[in-house]
């Protein structure tokens, strides 16, 4: 039995609890970006914003796939929810928002579906190498119930990462993380560039040579990539020749490179 054939909503009878599963997916999803806005709103990246961006690029992702709508739905309701829990150590932060998931969702929706959506949110957990360089992520590790569990878990992952980067907004969200690394959390106070060039050259390496945990990542979130590659090296250079020296501008920089290619 497939993932979707074994979650009542998908025969044309169960439309209407399809349809009240959506909602409770919905509205869990809602519930973990207003608790994020209540205590993470000082975070410049880890905020409620970010969670956002990440169910957009999902949701573009599963519709590309043309996944099931429930596992649509669920991806969203995961992407919304995977990074509720902050301000831990890496892997515990992943484990608490999935627990979440499952808790709020218990009884209240398809048990293939939040096992599907725990295993999405864990899987979004970065991976590094002993140098501290990003390598991957869980997702690409994990063992999976069904393909659409799979696919979806890939797809979420692909967006919390890759989606981010090659965002318009990608520079100055690879920026506001710098900050947030820096606990720098007062958004009228910059934080010190020292060691920011170093920083910089990692963006450049990241950007040049992030995989996607899901091959079709690239396809569908991945066009501004080389844009985004050319912007960071040239950022670097300026910094190493010393041309930018003041936060004020590479936020200037980072706004000026936004609204180009938001057009």
């Amino acid at each position: 039995m497939s993932y979707t054939e074994s979650i009542p909503g998908q025969r044309l009878e169960d439309i209407p609890l399809m349809y009240r599963h959506m909602r409770t997916i919905r509205r869990a999803g809602q519930e973990a970006v207003m608790r994020m806005a209540l205590h993470y709103s000082c975070l410049p990246f880890h905020n409620q914003r970010h969670p956002k961006y990440v169910a957009e690029d999902t949701d573009r992702m599963t519709s590309h796939l043309d996944l099931s709508l429930l596992t649509q739905e669920t991806g969203h309701g995961a992407a919304l929810i995977h990074d509720l829990v902050q301000l831990k150590p890496r892997g515990v932060m992943e484990r608490e928002s999935a627990e979440w998931f499952e808790r709020r969702l218990l009884r209240r929706f398809p048990r293939p579906a939040i096992v599907a959506g725990a295993l999405a949110i864990l899987g979004t957990e970065p991976t590094f190498d002993t140098n501290g360089k990003l390598v991957g992520q869980k997702a690409t590790e994990l063992e999976y119930p069904s393909y659409e569990a799979e696919q979806m878990a890939l797809s979420v992952a692909s967006a919390d990462v890759g989606g981010e980067l090659f965002r318009p907004s990608g520079p100055y969200r690879g920026h506001m993380l710098y900050k947030e690394l820096q606990a720098v959390y007062d958004p009228a106070k910059a934080p010190s560039l020292e060691g920011f060039t170093k920083y910089q050259l990692g963006q450049v390496e990241l950007v040049s040579g992030y995989v996607f945990p899901h091959p079709e990542g690239e396809v569908v979130l991945g066009a501004l990539r080389g844009v985004v590659l050319r912007y960071h090296e040239q950022l670097a250079t300026a910094l190493q020749a010393g041309t930018v020296d003041t936060w004020k501008q590479v936020l200037d920089y980072d706004l000026a490179f936004q609204q180009e290619h938001s057009r």
